[in-house]
């Protein structure tokens, strides 16, 4: 049996808004993205030198890691069945606010456009009929004295999942201001929502090979990390 493949990227140059190319082959591209990089056409041309690229899935624009566009057209087909039949597996770091009593837990949940906030849709949990459902499954990494730093696998793609999700929970993401409620139990003060698409895991639907993919993290997520832990992933 063919081993996985493993690619592991550092990323430090969030500043200069360079998309880095972590996997290539004839039907895919994968980036470790920057946070203020759109995940649209318009942006993946302007940064990447491809005549012709399909978008199979979005980040938040201030979300950081691997952002995945097809190729070609067989490939943004099969990518999109993979995503559909949650076939490609999506591991996610977040730091948030307040200490999270325990270990590990499944946030599942009807989510839908709640209102609006400096032009932007901000999403809230509905009623069943009113939303769409996302399950969120995460666990803690690290608790600091006011903040945790946990890993979240979604088992759906609902737009703002994570951040509703933990909102929702009463800890919201660090720098996420459009979910926040109320004052920040935490003393650091993030520049940009810490999100990071840390991990992608699928099989190749042309190869048949298990795929797994990690980016390390831009340089405002270590240093938050060091400030609030005392050390990195």
């Amino acid at each position: 049996m063919e081993k996985d493949l493993i690619v592991l990227k550092e990323f430090r140059q969030e500043k200069s808004n360079t998309v880095e190319i972590v996997f290539e082959d004839d039907d895919f591209i994968i980036v470790n993205k920057p946070s203020g990089v759109v995940s649209s056409l318009h942006d993946c041309h302007k940064f990447l030198s491809r005549k012709r690229l399909y978008v199979v899935h979005r980040l938040d624009k201030e979300t950081t890691g691997l952002w995945m566009l097809a190729k070609t057209e067989r490939g943004e087909k099969e990518a999109k069945k993979l995503f559909a039949a949650r076939a490609i597996q999506k591991i996610y770091v977040a730091i948030v606010d307040g200490v999270l009593p325990q270990d590990e837990g499944v946030e599942d949940s009807f989510l839908g456009e709640h209102t609006k906030y400096q032009g932007q849709t901000v999403y809230g949990v509905v009623r069943p009929p009113l939303g769409k459902r996302a399950i969120t499954k995460w666990r803690v990494w690290k608790r600091g004295k006011d903040s945790t730093c946990i890993f979240c696998d979604l088992q759906t793609g609902r737009t703002h999942q994570i951040r509703v999700h933990m909102s929702a929970l009463r800890h919201p993401i660090l720098g996420d201001h459009q979910y926040a409620k109320g004052k920040w139990q935490c003393f650091y003060e993030a520049r940009r929502v810490l999100l990071h698409a840390r991990e992608l895991r699928f099989v190749h639907p042309f190869t048949k090979k298990t795929i797994v993919i990690q980016a390390a993290f831009p340089t405002d997520f270590m240093q938050a990390l060091d400030a609030l832990y005392g050390e990195r992933l």
